[in-house]
């Protein structure tokens, strides 16, 4: 809760782990309706955020199991872009010890990745501009 909160901050603040945040002053029903929210994300996570964050503390606990069933939850949600599912899956053969999988799988989620945040049809899922990959001048005769 800060009163110096814009609509630009969010994307740095939840990929911090933030899972939602709110501008003072703030009314007694906003709060409460946004702490519930949270509480039923955590308990029956449907949003592919709160998914993905579930996988991942499930192999950061080596519980592999629970994260290939949240991950085919996360997979099957239709809001999912296809690169981050590519990453989750990465990610998920990587806890597996499956290395040229998981290698595999992270090179087509960045092809995916790149091909979606170039696609006119998904804008929210643009860069946020702070995020952009800035290209270092070429020196002739260098590299």
């Amino acid at each position: 809760m800060n009163r110096d909160l814009n609509p630009n901050d969010l994307p740095q603040l939840q990929e911090m782990g933030v899972r939602s945040a709110l501008r003072k002053p703030l009314s007694e029903e906003l709060l409460y309706e946004k702490i519930i929210w949270i509480f039923q994300q955590e308990r029956v996570p449907n949003t592919p955020d709160s998914l993905k964050r579930k996988v991942r503390r499930a192999l950061i606990h080596e519980d592999l199991d629970k994260a290939q069933f949240l991950f085919n939850q996360f997979s099957r949600n239709s809001q999912v872009i296809p690169g981050d599912a590519k990453s989750l899956e990465a990610e998920l053969a990587l806890a597996k010890g499956e290395y040229e999988q998981s290698r595999d799988l992270a090179i087509e989620a960045m092809a995916l990745g790149r091909q979606y945040s170039r696609s006119p049809a998904h804008p929210r899922h643009e860069l946020h501009p702070s995020a952009r990959i800035r290209r270092w001048p070429q020196v002739p005769g260098k590299c």
